[in-house]
């Protein structure tokens, strides 16, 4: 007769979820603290003050004679609750680091270092047998991918193209134990499996800004990031131990195995729309789809997956027009909602994520530089069978710097 309970404790590197198991973990998109709290509405998002690693079309917003520096941080809160129990964990750290400057009058770039995926989760399951005791079987994944890129926007009249030439580097290690914890009679058996990827990666877009009369104007924007093969190093590992004080001790290799290549990232594109009035408000929409039907790896064959799509709105204030004395009538107000159909399902069932945002723009006194705030507000999953409901609260802090670009002041 067989028992069978499971225990989640979520733990990892720099991610903590379960459904980062999935293909090369959470994908982060998008990076920017201002568009997070606008739902992710980035397609035709484009601000002097904002730098938009999704599309770099909106790199041509930036002032001809000054630069943006924007460097944040985030704190994540996540609940995750399955059918017996519930259990919470809060991370944070560095988010990004960006800067946006002018090379010409028509021509503007980006460079930094950005998170590209996060993995990191922790699950364990327990077999009660009649006859051998508790099996316990354990999920371990950890570590996650960066971006560090370099991109340009190029201005020909109302139309901005870009392009972003990134640098995708780290590792993914997970694995898989058993353990017989009420037997000596039986070795651990674990098996190992990391991934090493370091390869270069592009993304374009391109936007068109028509100016609807002297206060209103329409932006539509476009990405485009095309099905690449990334360069990467798998290794495989199966052994046999025990342990001892939570020490493993080796007893036997059972298989070794190094590939290279093998993962393939699946092409994305993307479109929305930004209506706005000079200083007093935004209008955003967005939708995304990509097609994780043709991703690979780890061995795993096309289709596996689904194709995914995400849909964000988006909404920013600026009540500034109606006073110059207050400083809160100065600050940007900012709200969205997304909805995002995931690639991946569990038991037969798709895993959907739903999520609102709010933020705010405070800006510093005597300066163009801004100190922004976004709160991400959501689920993911439900709570039935063997799949898990997670809620998260997830708080972003970027300090974006304004300042002039190399200035040359004359004397009489």
């Amino acid at each position: 007769m067989l028992l069978v309970t499971a225990g989640l404790h979520v733990k990892g590197q720099t991610s903590y979820s379960p459904y980062s198991n999935f293909g090369l973990g959470n994908i982060v998109s998008p990076t920017n603290s201002v568009l997070r709290s606008l739902g992710g509405s980035s397609a035709a998002f484009r601000d002097y003050l904002v730098i938009n690693t999704d599309n770099p079309a909106s790199y041509t917003a930036f002032d001809t004679l000054s630069f943006v520096i924007d460097a944040g941080i985030s704190i994540d809160s996540r609940t995750f609750f399955s059918v017996r129990e519930q259990t919470s964990y809060t991370y944070g750290g560095l988010n990004n680091v960006n800067v946006g400057f002018p090379i010409c009058k028509f021509i503007k770039a980006s460079a930094g270092l950005v998170p590209f995926s996060e993995l990191g989760y922790s699950i364990t399951q327990t077999v009660i047998d009649s006859l051998i005791g508790d099996m316990k079987f354990g999920y371990v994944g950890k570590g996650g991918l960066s971006n560090a890129y370099f991109g340009l926007g190029i201005e020909i009249g109302p139309v901005s193209i870009g392009a972003n030439a990134s640098y995708i580097f780290g590792n993914l290690v997970r694995s898989h134990s058993l353990l017989y914890p009420d037997s000596t009679y039986f070795f651990c058996v674990k098996q190992l499996d990391e991934l090493n990827v370091s390869s270069f990666y592009t993304n374009t877009g391109i936007q068109y800004n028509a100016k609807l009369s002297n206060s209103m104007s329409l932006c539509l924007g476009a990405t485009y990031a095309p099905m690449m093969k990334l360069n990467s190093t798998e290794y495989k590992a199966a052994y046999t131990y025990t342990e001892t004080n939570n020490v493993e001790v080796l007893r036997d290799t059972v298989a070794l195995y190094r590939g290279n290549g093998g993962v393939v990232l699946p092409m994305k594109i993307g479109g929305g729309f930004m209506l706005k009035k000079l200083n007093t408000f935004k209008i955003l929409g967005n939708f995304e789809w990509q097609q994780w039907s043709k991703f690979q790896a780890y061995g795993i064959d096309a289709g596996t997956y689904n194709d995914s799509y995400k849909i964000a709105l988006g909404y920013e204030h600026s009540p500034r027009n109606s006073s110059v004395s207050s400083y809160f009538k100065w600050i940007k107000y900012r709200m969205g909602a997304h909805f995002e159909k995931c690639f991946y399902s569990v038991d037969g069932n798709n895993i959907n994520q739903f999520g609102v945002t709010v933020g705010a723009g405070f800006p510093i006194i005597r300066s163009a530089s801004t100190v922004n705030l976004s709160i991400d507000v959501g689920n993911r999953g439900k709570r039935s069978g063997k799949m898990i409901q997670e809620t998260y609260i997830k708080a972003t802090l970027a300090f974006s710097l304004y300042d002039t670009w190399f200035y040359r002041v004359k004397y009489k």
